[in-house]
């Protein structure tokens, strides 16, 4: 069973599919975050990270493992920034 956090990170990977296009808001934050990290935001994660909190596995297992945290948030930022 899943708690409301663990559905949490599964919606903010998988995003709203009712909308076709990300809200004003979403891509305003989204540009401005890849503005000032650039593709350190978005493009690897660090492999070390995947040995810290839950052991590795894919997110909807154990979505609490670092690694997943980062790669759901580059992912979210990746689906939102302006084409």
């Amino acid at each position: 069973m899943k708690s409301a956090l663990d559905n949490f990170l599964v919606r903010l990977v998988d995003g709203d599919h009712t909308s076709a296009a990300p809200s004003r808001p979403r891509r305003l934050a989204c540009d401005t975050l890849f503005r000032v990290f650039g593709h350190r935001v978005c493009c690897r994660v660090p492999e070390w990270t995947s040995r810290v909190g839950q052991p590795w596995d894919t997110y909807d297992v154990a979505p609490w493992n670092l690694y997943n945290i980062i790669w759901a948030v580059e992912t979210w930022i990746r689906q939102g920034m302006t084409p």
